[in-house]
């Protein structure tokens, strides 16, 4: 181990106690009709994730109030959120109607570009012994020398698109910039499951602050952008969160999750968020399989990363193919953990810091190799970040490109050597 990161590591492990307070000014509100309870929302999709209640819908043209009101009133139905920058909606299924059949109603419509049924978003993580001590893929990823470089800087915000974070973590809470909670407008983006607190601190979790562990963009800033609860969230509310980033600006996004069909919603999305200049980071999923379409990792343009062992191998429960970007450490991963309960508690996660697997912890660690590009090369296009994480990789698995590692396992140094 490196003396840098050995010093860094020595400082993170100390005890810590519970402190500060609540952050303000997170929830600036994108122009939204969402509603401010959640209620039975989760129940309305089945077992195959797909809901039996609520439609996404893509307008050719963008709705204002009046229209939105004639439009629902034409159709009977309510606005359960409305997302302006990409002219998209998730409304209700009409009292009466099947969505089946109200899906065909709406795809008749003059206005209506696309609607489908709303399909639920899961979270791409495996649970784990949550009782590892260290940080090994640091030094795997050459982190140390990359540091050297820059450990990144404040003006280049990260946008954690999850379940929220734990706003008052001493790992994190100086790391906080405003957010948005896109379940509920009036609240913070707190955690209540913990997994985005995790994945934030993988991304930039304080460094030489004498506490807990040490994050990839040691100085970048995090934008905590809450489109999770405890049991998921859908494809629009990942929409209106990618949105919300990209227009508040966050120049890398990390999305740990996944939507397993095809949504134009989502796809339109990240497309807008590319073309605001903003870096997008995906985890492949964990279902050791070729999946097609795993939003939003499989939207051309992503990096979209698999998960990798200690030992550079596969993980058992990464998912692969042809689509992907880089592989990176994804398996035995420490990092901060909500400060109070959370649900992932009640599987034997300690409070403040916890070990999980899963792509979920490989994509963030992408995440904030790409933020520390952008600290080095101020404002470089999403393409060209992409290019130079994915060519200075080390070779893993077959020679040159291949469907389990894509371009090689991750390598922090080479990339900030660009």
């Amino acid at each position: 181990m490196s003396k840098k990161l050995e010093t860094i590591l020595a400082l993170s492990m100390a005890v810590i106690s519970l402190a500060g307070c609540a952050n303000s000014g997170f929830n600036q509100p994108l122009r939204s009709d969402s509603l401010s309870s959640n209620s039975g929302y989760h129940d309305s999709f089945d077992a195959k994730g797909i809901s039996t209640k609520y439609v996404t819908v893509s307008f050719k043209k963008d709705l204002d109030q009046a229209g939105r009101d004639r439009f629902a009133e034409r159709y009977g139905t309510k606005f359960q959120r409305y997302i302006a920058p990409i002219k998209a909606a998730q409304i209700l299924v009409p009292s009466g109607s099947s969505a089946d059949s109200f899906v065909k109603e709406l795809s008749k419509g003059a206005e209506i570009r696309s609607a489908e049924l709303s399909s639920k978003a899961y979270i791409d993580m495996k649970i784990n012994d949550p009782k590892a001590k260290d940080q090994w893929s640091l030094e795997k990823i050459s982190l140390p020398q990359a540091w050297d470089v820059t450990m990144g800087e404040a003006s280049v915000k990260i946008a954690i698109c999850d379940s929220g974070v734990d706003l008052d973590h001493p790992d994190l809470k100086d790391k906080i910039v405003p957010g948005y909670n896109v379940l509920d407008p009036k609240a913070l983006p707190r955690d209540d499951g913990g997994h985005g607190t995790h994945v934030a601190g993988i991304v930039a979790a304080s460094t030489n602050n004498g506490v807990g562990v040490a994050g990839i963009a040691a100085k970048c800033s995090i934008m905590p952008v809450k489109v999770l609860g405890e049991k998921g969230g859908s494809e629009a509310t990942i929409a209106e969160g990618i949105v919300w980033a990209a227009d508040h600006g966050a120049d890398v996004i990390n999305t740990s999750l996944g939507i397993h069909q095809e949504s134009k919603v989502v796809e339109d999305a990240v497309k807008y968020a590319l073309s605001k200049n903003v870096v997008f980071v995906a985890s492949a999923g964990n279902n050791n399989q070729n999946e097609k379409v795993h939003l939003p990792s499989t939207v051309e343009g992503v990096i979209e990363v698999a998960a990798s062992t200690s030992s550079d191998e596969k993980a058992k429960f990464s998912n692969w193919g042809q689509q992907l970007s880089v592989a990176a450490p994804g398996q035995k991963i420490l990092s901060t953990f909500p400060t109070y309960k959370v649900s992932l508690n009640d599987s034997g996660y300690t409070k403040n810091y916890a070990v999980l697997d899963g792509t979920s912890m490989a994509s963030p660690l992408v995440a904030g190799l790409a933020a520390l590009i952008r600290s080095k090369h101020p404002g470089m296009k999403p393409a060209e970040v992409k290019k130079i994480i994915e060519n200075s990789a080390d070779d893993l698995g077959g020679k040159g490109y291949d469907k389990y590692f894509g371009w090689g396992r991750v390598n922090a140094a080479k990339a900030l050597a660009k």
